[in-house]
């Protein structure tokens, strides 16, 4: 696979940022960023967003050859803006960008909805952007082993979760700037999901029985998992109960580190994932519109000043259909309490 001249950093600390180099954000905004006049800034998670990233990049958009690809969390739809962008740039035959975009538009939908709208251009390629996004996730794994990262995810130190999340953004977005060009096969195309697939269906008993509801919400406890868990999971479980409302809530380990005379004390948190139930009966619920990420923000700041704790440094955010707590911060908020806020800002569309 070819290494072009771009860098790629996958983080949410301002700190890492670099100074000297132009920096190209999508799919997400480091906290307390702000761009410079060289910096281009993409994202589609404010409101009135679009809805997936590449759709909020101009055709007219030209990135340098030094830039800096800058995402808060690698996913197949980070890594198609950024190979949209280098394709922009490398200005191709407008039937080879438009066959391009197609493609990449149908695996950013499929990473960020799980699925696609049932229209052209996007017909008939279900299958594949379902099998582009597994192998996607796929060689990530290979590429931990690669790098001699331990199996348990929980015990890797910040800088390891930094170089192997922005090694996986350059991958991802390389391999796909290739395949767009016709100079490999496009990601699942070999057959290499298959393997993604029968792990799936190998951890979904484990998975189920950690899924719940909660006032007709469903919730999945991950806390104690250290490998990847397939959204699809839950939101197959949530689909096979009798009655249920169009979200979902993923619960993971966050531990906060506070201060103590004898030393840091570990004490343990959360961090959330708060989704909706693709073509749901009812449709989706509107997050963003219904003020659900300020009324938890409000929320859990209220719950710190109550037990004591220093604010967070960011709070809850996302679009419409999905977000999550903080980026930096262990959450203090109970899955119940996260819940009956959600509830009651958001009464009129979750059924």
């Amino acid at each position: 696979m070819f290494h072009s001249a771009y860098q790629y950093l996958v983080t949410t600390h301002i700190g890492d940022l670099p100074d000297r180099l132009p920096l190209v954000m999508v799919d997400g905004t480091v906290p307390h960023w702000s761009p410079r006049s060289h910096d281009q800034h993409y994202d589609h998670h404010k409101p009135g967003g679009a809805p997936i990233q590449l759709l909020e990049i101009p055709d007219t958009a030209n990135v340098p050859a030094n830039a800096c690809f800058v995402t808060t969390q690698v996913d197949a739809d980070a890594c198609t803006a950024a190979a949209w962008l280098q394709l922009l740039a490398m200005q191709p035959a407008a039937a080879v960008l438009n066959h391009a975009k197609n493609y990449l538009c149908s695996i950013a939908y499929e990473c960020d909805h799980l699925g696609q709208p049932a229209t052209q251009p996007y017909t008939g390629l279900e299958d594949f952007a379902r099998n582009a996004v597994a192998a996607l996730k796929l060689s990530s794994n290979a590429l931990a082993t690669q790098l001699e990262l331990p199996d348990d995810r929980n015990t890797w130190s910040a800088e390891q979760k930094l170089q192997f999340a922005s090694r996986v953004f350059q991958q991802g977005t390389e391999w796909l700037v290739q395949a767009a060009q016709g100079l490999s096969a496009w990601p699942g195309e070999a057959g290499e999901a298959s393997e993604y697939w029968a792990q799936f269906y190998r951890q979904r008993p484990e998975i189920w029985a950690r899924c719940r509801l909660v006032n007709g919400i469903g919730i999945l406890d991950q806390r104690g998992i250290s490998t990847y868990v397939d959204p699809r999971h839950l939101i197959d479980w949530v689909r096979q109960q009798a009655e249920h409302r169009n979200i979902t809530l993923t619960v993971r380990d966050r531990f906060l580190e506070i201060a103590h005379p004898d030393g840091k004390v570990t004490l343990p948190g959360y961090s959330y994932t708060l989704g909706s139930v693709p073509l749901h009966a009812h449709g989706s619920p509107k997050f963003s519109k219904c003020g659900v990420w300020d009324e938890l923000t409000r929320a859990e700041t209220a719950k710190r000043d109550l037990l004591n704790f220093p604010p967070a440094s960011s709070g809850w955010g996302g679009r419409n259909e999905v977000g999550g707590s903080s980026w930096n911060d262990a959450a203090l908020l109970i899955p119940e309490e996260v819940i009956a806020h959600v509830l009651h800002y958001t009464k009129e569309q979750l059924q």
